[in-house]
């Protein structure tokens, strides 16, 4: 009974160990690791202005999404309100004077 045990038990840390290299090749997945990123990013200057042309469309692109989901929304239940409340969502007419 303890040999099979044993024989069970290693072949579970095989498994698992394969599980967690396949992981590991998932996130290198052939692309770059992230420390080699931040070495482009300090040795290029292009890099540099890539990825800032990229975080600018990125944040461009999350404003005009905010907008959106600031605008009235009719929910299933009938009701009309915004996806998102915040600072600069219009409520309409302030009732609260």
């Amino acid at each position: 009974r303890y040999d099979t045990l044993v024989k069970e038990r290693q072949t579970i840390y095989k498994s698992l160990c394969a599980t967690r290299r396949d992981r590991i090749d998932e996130l290198r997945g052939g692309k770059d690791t992230f420390f080699e990123l931040v070495a482009k990013l300090q040795h290029s200057e292009a890099e540099r202005n890539e990825q800032g042309r990229l975080a600018q469309l990125t944040k461009l692109a999350s404003e005009d999404i905010k907008k959106e989901f600031r605008k009235p929304t009719e929910f299933p239940d009938g009701s009309v309100n915004s996806i998102i409340m915040d600072a600069e969502t219009d409520f309409g007419e302030d009732d609260h004077g």
